[in-house]
């Protein structure tokens, strides 16, 4: 066994809890996210179903509520991050 000091652990840096592009959308399928987006009735949260569509014009299919879901394209998505759900 080493000397009596300090040890130091390291840690990775978190990772981003924000949604940006589509592939940051599908690496979060299943979660639930915080959206804003004015065009669809402005900040709210809902559970990422799927992402669907061709480069350039994705579009998110979100479930506020289970059995309601919201079909948005990404690019009227104004901002997105992670929400805490149990």
């Amino acid at each position: 066994m080493r000397g009596g000091g300090p040890r130091y652990f390291s840690t990775p840096p978190p990772r981003s809890t924000q949604a940006r592009t589509a592939n940051e959308w599908r690496r979060f399928v299943g979660s639930w996210a915080n959206v804003l987006s004015p065009e669809h009735g402005g900040r709210f949260e809902a559970k990422i179903v799927a992402v669907e569509g061709d480069a350039g014009s994705e579009v998110a299919v979100l479930e506020p509520k289970p059995g309601d879901q919201r079909r948005i394209p990404l690019a009227v998505v104004k901002e997105a991050r992670l929400a805490f759900h149990l």
